[in-house]
């Protein structure tokens, strides 16, 4: 066999040069995906692990037992029990429900509300599609409000008190919302799961929320101190990539919010700062979220 021309060579390199770049190249994206895949097996495992509690609890109660049957009745019985009550969309209304009359059942889930809220809208087609409609391509503000301690509140001042502080609360965030072109995309008890078109719009709104609480409180005691957390994340073809990531990592943020405060991570911040150049920060430090796998840079909403 005749040895290879010089040519032949030359090309034998390129190749093989080209083979090892595309290699090197391959690694940062496994890599990646494997990033990426690990989130979404996290958020699968703790979603579980809620939606057990969840079940937990309505199946401990007898009126809602019954309720549950009552409504699985109505569906035609065309799932089994268990599949029936493993489906976000049999579990959400019931447990909606009874949080609305009696608020103090959240203290039965051992979960704070925004982890409720973020596992519902995981489990949820709905509220996926809003977040991307509202996004429109691009990035979409996302914004969690709860009430500091309210399940302490609740067990001191009854389900009655906690009722009218809801639903004062749900009147605020409302009103706040359509001002700032927001949207409630989930609400359960005290928190609040909100969408903004932009991450300067879900700051602003943030800053008004804030505002208001402050003066409903200075106004009146009862009214309790509220938590805020924005963050910004991007829709993707793959439902769990936003609704399983970036919902529950500012879900978690609110773990990290003084009473008063709104909490921003760095990828809101960024991008608030670009879309409008008057919104403030301080730097508020880096915190690590359980359940991610990464510390997130943070800073506190000053103005805007």
């Amino acid at each position: 066999m005749a040895d290879p021309t010089e040519k032949e060579k030359e090309k034998a390199a390129k190749d093989k040069a080209k083979a090892a770049k595309a290699k090197a190249k391959a690694k940062p994206d496994k890599a990646k995906d494997e990033a990426r895949d690990a989130k979404r097996e996290s958020g699968r495992r703790a979603t579980s692990a809620l939606r057990e509690a969840i079940k937990t609890a309505l199946g401990q109660d007898t009126e809602l037992a019954e309720e549950m049957e009552d409504a699985q009745r109505r569906a035609g019985g065309s799932r089994s029990a268990a599949a029936w009550l493993h489906a976000a969309d049999a579990l959400e209304p019931v447990l909606a429900d009874a949080v609305e009359r009696r608020p103090s059942f959240l203290g039965r889930l051992a979960y704070g509300t925004a982890q409720l809220v973020s596992a519902l809208a995981t489990d949820d087609a709905a509220s996926s599609g809003r977040f991307t409609e509202i996004a429109g391509g691009d990035h979409v503000g996302i914004v969690f409000i709860d009430v500091v301690g309210f399940t302490a509140y609740t067990a001191s001042n009854g389900d009655e008190a906690a009722v009218a502080l809801v639903k004062r609360l749900e009147a605020m965030v409302g009103s706040i919302c359509n001002l700032h072109d927001g949207e409630v995309v989930k609400h359960l008890g005290d928190g609040f799961l909100l969408a903004f078109a932009t991450a300067a719009d879900a700051v602003r709104a943030a800053l008004a929320l804030r505002d208001s609480a402050r003066k409903k409180r200075a106004a009146d005691p009862s009214f309790q101190q509220v938590r805020i957390a924005v963050h910004a994340g991007r829709p993707s073809v793959v439902r769990d990539d936003l609704i399983g990531h970036d919902v529950n990592l500012t879900a978690r943020l609110l773990e990290f919010c003084e009473p008063g405060d709104v909490l921003v991570t760095v990828d809101a911040k960024l991008l608030a700062e670009k879309e409008a150049n008057s919104l403030q920060f301080t730097d508020a430090g880096s915190v690590e979220p359980r359940g991610l796998t990464e510390p997130i840079t943070t800073y506190r909403a000053v103005s805007g």
